[in-house]
């Protein structure tokens, strides 16, 4: 039996004990990894697009069939909805990423980001730079379920535009081969 004396010792250790371990983790979990953010990246992108009203030529492929034409884009969240739902930098994401780059001369040239964890719809995310400013961005991603399954490469440029290509097959339907590509003319 352990007397008052030596519990009141035990808890008044244990206490200071979880409580400077729970300040230790509690700034731990202040230090936030953070990645690549399509969305902050392709908003100022779409405000930019949004000022210049360029006219963009848009070719749209689906199972062999081509449809192409000069168009103004009206909703650029819509027509980018692909890559903004991309986004990989969220909290549920820290750490499901490997994190790899390329430096040259002390310069950024590349950062490639590739999903560790099965199910992610992004597996791959990559931002290449030229003079400090992003030049492109590629990125892949993957839905499959029971019922869907779905490939895109996605690929996007500011000074020349995007491409989404894929594949999309759902259960007892023929498979689609797709493509669009925007260019923009500046």
């Amino acid at each position: 039996m352990i007397a008052i004396p030596q519990l009141k010792k035990f808890l008044l250790i244990a206490i200071s004990t979880l409580a400077i371990v729970g300040c230790n983790n509690q700034d731990k979990g202040n230090i936030s990894i953070q990645y690549f953010s399509i969305s902050n990246y392709l908003n100022i992108e779409i405000d930019k697009l949004k000022s210049q009203n360029l006219q963009v030529l848009k070719t749209v492929e689906l199972n062999g069939n081509y449809e192409e034409k000069k168009t103004k884009i009206e909703n650029w969240e819509n027509e980018l909805s692909s890559f903004l739902q991309a986004e990989i930098n969220k909290p549920a994401f820290m750490g499901k990423y490997q994190v790899d780059s390329l430096i040259d001369d002390g310069k950024l040239i590349r950062l490639i980001y590739t999903s560790e964890t099965d199910g992610l719809k992004t597996t791959l995310l990559q931002i290449s730079y030229k003079n400090s400013d992003v030049d492109n961005i590629i990125i892949k991603t993957q839905t499959d379920n029971f019922l869907y399954r779905s490939q895109q490469s996605l690929f996007y440029s500011s000074h020349s535009g995007f491409s989404i290509e894929g594949t999309q097959k759902i259960k007892f339907l023929d498979k689609n081969n797709y493509e669009a590509i925007v260019q923009f003319n500046h």
